[in-house]
């Protein structure tokens, strides 16, 4: 089959599976969390905070994730302030 919104990811060599998706519960039923799920080795990975692995959910476009490094005098007066003034 072709790609898909929702996976399950099954750990080698156990009986463990996980429901994996970086999309919404309300747009897809199989996502909607059953906190019964792990008594049968069935575990969510998804961006909601009830998943057992929750997802940041980010955009590379609004977030500067990449931007260069601050250099160490730059940093260390923001930390020594912020830590001073806390």
């Amino acid at each position: 089959g072709g790609p898909t919104l929702v996976s399950n990811v099954y750990v080698h060599g156990t009986d463990l599976s996980f429901k994996h998706s970086m999309e919404s519960a309300s747009n897809y039923n199989e996502l909607l969390f059953d906190p019964d799920a792990w008594k049968s080795n069935d575990f969510y990975s998804t961006i909601s905070f009830q998943s057992d692995i929750p997802l940041p959910y980010f955009s590379w476009a609004e977030y500067s994730i990449q931007s260069p490094a601050v250099d160490y005098d730059t940093v260390i007066k923001g930390a020594s302030f912020i830590a001073a003034n806390c």
